[in-house]
């Protein structure tokens, strides 16, 4: 029986969705001033980094929209960086790497799941 991905495309979504709501109406400053929602965020990329590497690169081309490479880089990237260009990183993936990626997840979760389910 092949593995089902579907779980790791739900733990992405939900990831996704905690960052929504710890960032709603802030800009980079209040960010930068945050330390719970920076914490939040960079923890809950490196999870959607690390659900995404485990999807398969078939299913990932499914979605081609999607930067895949940089989202599953993004888990050493963060872990690597100095805090401020951390924080810039995940500021930048979470305004414009995001929508795309929930689009695609959306878009494979529809491919994975069997009609009437």
């Amino acid at each position: 029986m092949p593995e089902d991905y579907r779980p790791y495309l739900d733990a992405i979504l939900e990831s996704m969705a905690r960052i929504r709501d710890y960032l709603a109406g802030m800009d980079f400053k209040d960010f930068q001033n945050a330390p719970q929602a920076q914490e939040v965020a960079i923890s809950d990329l490196q999870a959607i980094s690390e659900a995404a590497s485990r999807l398969p690169d078939k299913l990932r081309s499914s979605a081609p929209r999607v930067p895949w490479r940089k989202i599953i880089a993004l888990r050493e990237e963060l872990a690597h960086q100095d805090e401020a260009a951390a924080l810039a990183l995940a500021w930048e993936v979470v305004h414009h790497d995001l929508e795309p990626l929930g689009h695609g997840c959306y878009l494979l979760l529809e491919k994975l799941t069997p009609r009437g389910e």
